[in-house]
């Protein structure tokens, strides 16, 4: 009980936030090593070379002899499977590799890799795998172990028979080193069971077997749903490309383009943290010399609050699946840009610069588990905090119509109300017959008992009318598809608001649109819906296009 009081009674200050970017810059000289130097982009050369000054490259060829020791055929080894037979499929292609050479009392040792930790549990505790666990041949490897435990596992992972199910934290700077002779055949296989968002971490998992002069072989699974919600592609796409025999190649050249314009997207992010970096080391040598003044100011301003009475309240639901890591990236663009000039032209005007709050809230689908379909923020004026929020939502999951319904549920259970609202995504809500198929995937008393009954069976439109109906909020729409637009436009005219296209594929004039979205709403719904203001913010912000 004491411990919980003085826990109650501290008060626990932010002290900045540092840029990992900003951090190589600070230093003498900078080496490194890696395995994957080869398969960087040509974007990540040219930051590191005119970044970083990183300009000498030295590639020494492998001690080991890899001719022929890896059995795996890019376009051969990959296959795309329909969500219903994923898992089934999965526990057969991991017995045909544990087949080694007709030696059925030395089975191959099979590691599979999984996204993460709830798809590896999911699949270990299907009733394929139960004879796998009576035998004691299947272990997990997941990110919460200890030290000794991670060590033990990944010895136990290379023994004859073994089952090791990883996430993708294993995949990189572990070395599964085969001993057992019996194995010398075929070696170790690896499964992967996820499509990697960049060359280099393909190349990395595929490197935990065949190590140091070693047999052994690589193969890809993936679940139909998670590709065309990650690469945007349509069932019909992947049938085709998987029967001309050029999926891998398929996939890889929008995984290169879809890398491109998201490297460009985090460079543009990053070069917007620069200033907080250097506010934040400016607090730190401040705390460092005792400049109690200079101290002061930097806590101020990293640990300042929204006015509780604020005029304008604002709630921007984001789709944050697999597909909308462009648009995540560039919401995190416009609160650094906004709020600053926002504040800005608030004090040159003698406005209260506290009378504004912004929430964040980001949604998935019914495939994730409960804390992750629906994430979100208080409200707050920090742009440092939102940015913060909004980094880490990792565009994941998303399963065809999305639970839109999630986001409306925690509007109206929450008790600070937006006035207003909006809603970003390229998929449409999920319809009622949706939610109950969905939920079966972890069954309805999953969902019952999770986060104190908040997944009802009430769909967008019954949520949205029971927030309606205690509140005027304006609600505005941004679509990335025409798949999207029907359902939006809905939302839109049921919430006195309007809807429209988004282009994420033109970064500057999709963030000057959210930009003067978030501005002129903020500003008219201050004014009491008087445009007076929002004109002379116009006037003065002839770079951004009018919303209103």
């Amino acid at each position: 009980l004491p411990q919980n009081v003085d826990e109650r009674l501290t008060w626990f200050l932010k002290c900045g936030s540092f840029s990992y970017s900003e951090i190589p810059n600070d230093f003498y000289a900078i080496m490194g090593v890696t395995g994957t130097l080869n398969s960087l982009s040509q974007k990540e050369h040219y930051v590191m070379q005119n970044s970083y000054g990183v300009e000498k490259y030295v590639i020494m060829p492998s001690l080991f002899d890899k001719s022929g020791k890896l059995d795996y055929s890019k376009n051969k080894d990959i296959n795309v499977i329909k969500p219903e037979y994923f898992y089934s499929q999965l526990h057969s292609i991991i017995e045909g590799y544990q087949i080694n050479g007709g030696d059925d009392a030395n089975q191959r040792p099979v590691i599979v890799f999984f996204k993460n930790e709830h798809k590896l549990k999911f699949f270990y505790d299907l009733d394929v795998c139960e004879t796998w666990r009576l035998n004691d041949v299947i272990q997990i490897l997941t990110p919460d172990l200890c030290d000794k435990e991670k060590q033990v596992k990944i010895l136990n992972a290379t023994k004859v028979a073994a089952i090791t199910l990883a996430t993708e934290e294993y995949g990189r700077g572990i070395d599964f080193k085969v001993f057992d002779k019996k194995l010398d055949l075929k070696g170790m296989h690896v499964e992967l069971t996820y499509w990697p968002e960049t060359l280099a971490e393909e190349i990395q998992i595929k490197g935990r077997t065949a190590r140091q002069g070693q047999k052994g072989s690589f193969h890809i699974v993936l679940n139909e749903d998670e590709v065309k919600d990650q690469c945007n592609v349509s069932g019909e796409d992947i049938e085709k490309h998987q029967n001309d025999g050029d999926l891998y190649e398929w996939l890889n050249e929008i995984r290169n383009n879809v890398f491109a314009k998201q490297y460009d997207e985090a460079y543009a992010y990053v070069k917007q943290l620069k200033p907080i970096h250097k506010q934040s080391e400016e607090l730190a040598m401040s705390l460092r010399k005792r400049n109690i003044e200079g101290a002061k100011e930097k806590l101020l301003l990293f640990n300042k609050g929204a006015n509780i009475q604020s005029a304008a309240k604002l709630s921007i639901l984001i789709d944050a699946t697999g597909s909308m890591s462009s648009c995540l990236n560039q919401c995190k663009i416009v609160i650094q840009k906004t709020i600053p000039k926002l504040v800005s032209f608030l004090k040159s005007k003698n406005m209260d610069t506290d009378s504004f709050e912004i929430q964040c809230l980001g949604f998935r689908n019914y495939n994730a588990p409960e804390d992750a379909i629906l994430r979100y923020c208080s409200f707050t004026s920090n742009e440092n905090e939102l940015s913060d929020f909004i980094h880490s939502l990792r565009a994941s999951y998303g399963w065809g119509e999305e639970a839109i319904e999630v986001a409306f549920k925690q509007l109206n259970r929450q008790k600070k109300k937006p006035n207003i609202v909006m809603l970003m995504g390229d998929a449409p809500a999920n319809s009622k017959q949706d939610i109950k198929q969905k939920k079966k995937e972890r069954g309805e008393q999953y969902w019952q008992k999770a986060r104190d009954g908040l997944f009802t069976d009430l769909d967008w439109k019954q949520e949205l009318d029971i927030f309606m109906k205690d509140n005027d909020p304006n609600i505005f729409c941004f679509y990335l598809t025409n798949w999207a637009k029907s359902n939006f436009d809905d939302i839109a005219r049921i919430g006195n608001g309007k809807s429209m296209h988004l282009n994420v594929k033109n970064q500057d004039k999709s963030v000057a649109l959210l930009q003067a979205a978030l501005s002129e709403t903020i500003l008219y719904k201050m004014n009491n819906g008087n445009m007076d203001i929002v004109e002379e913010f116009r006037r003065e912000s002839r770079n951004l296009p009018t919303f209103l």
